[in-house]
């Protein structure tokens, strides 16, 4: 699955690359227009480096990445125990990370929504411009 989703994630940076997001609602603060941004380059930042600290977690406990049972990546390093454990505790701690920044990204949504009553929550939707 961390395979699947490092290259989906990939895909996604390039996509987005190719098309820039809408400007965001002219009356944000400049302090949330930096936080919106900052949340999305977090959001990115751990979607690349949980997949990838679990796949270094597996190599280095000499685990075989298997992708859905199709082929398997070979390991590029020996077994290596020091590193297995920092890669765990790398994949741990950015999971909670992920999920504490997907709760403040959900609550910024709702504020912008029920509270400010901007158009954030619909350009977010498919279909839109996001």
């Amino acid at each position: 699955i961390g395979v699947t989703i490092l290259a989906v994630t990939l895909l996604r940076v390039v996509w987005r690359q190719l098309n820039p997001p809408p400007a965001l609602p002219a009356g944000m603060k400049k302090w949330e227009q930096l936080a919106a941004h900052s949340g999305h380059i977090l959001l990115y930042g751990l979607l690349l480096v949980i997949p990838v600290a679990g796949i270094v977690h597996s190599w280095a406990g000499n685990y075989p990445i298997v992708v859905f049972g199709l082929f398997t990546i070979p390991s590029p390093i020996e077994p290596n125990k020091a590193l297995f454990e920092v890669m765990a505790a790398t994949h741990l701690y950015a999971g909670w990370a992920m999920i504490a920044t997907f709760v403040v990204h959900i609550g910024a949504v709702i504020k912008h929504h029920f509270v400010a009553k901007d158009d954030v929550l619909r350009r977010m939707t498919v279909g839109t411009n996001s």
